[in-house]
């Protein structure tokens, strides 16, 4: 009876080694090429740069379409902006004031200030009258009378002096006094003999061309203002509304965000960091857009073709809880430790030029001069994560 039992067991062993064998050395679908797995990547940086002064994510966090991962500091292009908004409403009524024409108040002005330079202008051309020169004759004669009356001080108080009867501080200051009238003295019969002379030529020619001046600029705000000062103050609100668009962008690359929904993969700031501009700060990946690209020689072109459905092969570890010690040890003779397991994928991209074959990439075959590089999109990206290494098979039909 134990014999047969025996037996029986053995038989029964026998045949489950064999199943085993039959189901893991089935046949396959031909392989197509071997790689690692990539996901979509999304570099993030500023234009302009700065410094760090918000952090709202970190690495591994998942963020949203046009979520915020951090802040540059934009006080400064704010103030800009402002200033440039004030600057604006000048220009903006600047054109207001061209277009509506200038104020009659001040055509009035420009008005009397030509009257004005008419009657300085007759007056210089009539010369000084009569009792001008009686006038400022009198003036130069009362600054003679000065000056006399200084002189015979000065001799007075120098024999008083010399005499010891006053200090020498007196002389000084009738010295003092001698030539202030004899400045004083000068300076009035100069003005008597200008008078005497009449207007002098080169004061008439300044005279007309400040009267000239004025009925030109009366002239220009009567006729109200031309059209080049129209083009011009249009010109410069362009200019103006151009510096706060800018400046709104400047302001807006302050503000990273990410435009995909994903993972962020590699972000190392701080608050305080300085940030260069155009430096990448953050790598954005997408977790559900996973591709791998394999290596085709040329003679194998003909197994590949757009669109085509391939099966992506990883291996996963399996969940053996097995007690008995025979089982175990027949499972770790007849199955391995870890699974094959089939993602559905599709061939996007087929290269148009060969290249040669990539050292950190193995082919089914021998390496070859060149191959061509085919792009597989994995289409069910469960489990799966950047980096796994994968092998690409054609579909089972």
């Amino acid at each position: 009876m134990k014999k047969k039992l025996l037996f029986l067991f053995f038989l029964v062993v026998l045949g489950l080694s064999f199943f085993l064998m039959a189901y893991y050395t089935k046949e396959t679908a031909p392989i197509l090429g071997y790689g690692t797995i990539e996901a979509r990547e999304i570099h993030l940086g500023s234009k302009i740069g700065g410094r760090v002064s918000k952090v709202l994510h970190r690495e591994g966090d998942t963020i949203e379409a046009n979520e915020a991962i951090f802040e540059l500091d934009a006080r400064e292009l704010m103030a800009q902006k402002s200033e440039a908004l004030a600057t604006l409403a000048s220009a903006e009524a600047n054109l207001r004031e061209l277009l509506a024409g200038y104020r009659p108040e001040l055509i009035e002005k420009a008005q009397a200030q030509v009257e004005e330079q008419k009657e300085y202008m007759k007056k210089l051309q009539a010369g000084p009258m009569s009792e001008e020169i009686q006038a400022q004759e009198a003036r130069m004669k009362s600054a003679q009378a000065d000056l006399q009356h200084a002189k015979k001080t000065y001799e007075r108080v120098l024999g008083q002096v010399e005499q010891k009867i006053f200090p020498e501080q007196e002389k000084d200051n009738a010295l003092r006094t001698l030539n202030m009238a004899q400045e004083h003295y000068y300076a009035e019969k100069k003005n008597h003999e200008l008078l005497l002379a009449g207007t002098r030529v080169e004061d008439i020619a300044i005279a007309a061309a400040r009267l000239a001046q004025a009925q030109a600029e009366w002239k220009r705000l009567k006729a109200g203002p031309r059209k080049e000062e129209m083009e011009r103050a249009e010109a410069l609100l362009e200019e103006i509304k151009s510096r706060i668009d800018r400046l709104k962008i400047q302001i807006e690359e302050c503000y990273i965000k990410s435009p995909i929904k994903g993972q962020i993969e590699v972000f190392d700031l701080e608050a305080g960091d300085i940030l260069a501009a155009g430096r990448t700060a953050a790598t954005i990946i997408k977790p559900n857009d996973l591709w791998v690209k394999i290596y085709i020689r040329e003679y194998e072109l003909h197994r590949v073709s757009l669109s085509q459905e391939v099966a992506v092969i990883a291996e996963q570890s399996r969940n053996q809880e097995v007690r008995s010690v025979f089982l175990k040890l027949l499972f770790s003779c007849f199955s391995p430790a870890t699974e094959k397991k089939a993602f559905a994928g599709r061939i996007v991209h087929i290269a148009s030029q060969a290249e040669f074959t990539p050292r950190n990439v193995q082919t089914t075959q021998e390496r070859g001069n060149q191959v061509f590089a085919v792009k597989v999109e994995i289409l069910d990206a469960q489990k799966l994560r950047p980096g796994m290494s994968v092998m690409v098979q054609e579909k089972k039909e």
